[in-house]
């Protein structure tokens, strides 16, 4: 099975504004690619209003995805003054088992069809709280661009997935989110959320 990467360009996002930025487009790409009927939960973004997106509407999934986001925090990589750099990484795979000599031995293996890498670089910078012109403007220029932003990456993930899916199984496949910095060090999140029946296209309104 061919394994299909994508990597969406990396966004820059104030550090009040990236969880919720990456909840998002973490939540679009496991709607569209959700193999089978789910019953859509709408999410309208608290900070980058009036940005919506669609949940598939499960408890475990909805966890994965904010511990995940969570555990970034811990992993960001300190790149310059007031900026720090990670990626969280989306694996759809299924599990084939091995049969070993006679049939008496047997093994389980993941075999990925395809990985999303979504890498941000936070700015941690003071965030403007203050009333006075400049810092209403500051605030204004940071959720227009963190909200233009997801968006377009929204558009590349509706583009992708409708690209082709010759790459996913028809069957029962899984998925698993991984937090980390971008030198190679990893801190990966044990959760693992199984998705069932068989895969779905979702095309953008």
């Amino acid at each position: 099975m061919n394994l299909k990467e994508i990597t969406l360009e990396e966004m820059e996002l104030h550090s009040t504004l990236y969880e919720e930025g990456l909840s998002c487009l973490l939540h679009t790409i496991l709607f569209v690619r959700a193999p089978g009927p789910v019953r859509p939960q709408d999410a309208h973004c608290r900070k980058l209003c009036p940005l919506t997106y669609a949940k598939c509407g499960v408890e475990d999934v909805d966890n994965t995805v904010a511990d995940t986001i969570s555990n970034l925090k811990t992993s960001l990589i300190h790149v310059g003054p007031h900026l720090s750099r990670g990626v969280v990484t989306l694996s759809f795979y299924e599990k084939r088992e091995n049969k070993g000599f006679f049939g008496i031995l047997s093994s389980e293996e993941k075999v990925h069809f395809e990985r999303w890498r979504i890498p941000v670089l936070v700015n941690e910078s003071p965030f403007p709280r203050g009333m006075d012109p400049a810092s209403e403007m500051t605030r204004k220029r940071l959720y227009d661009s963190a909200r233009e932003q997801v968006k377009e990456r929204m558009l590349v993930i509706f583009e992708a997935v409708n690209t082709s899916i010759d790459h996913v199984p028809p069957s029962m496949y899984e998925f698993a989110l991984e937090a980390s910095g971008l030198t190679g060090e990893r801190r990966e999140h044990s959760m693992v959320t199984r998705l069932i029946n068989s895969p779905t296209l979702m095309n953008p309104l």
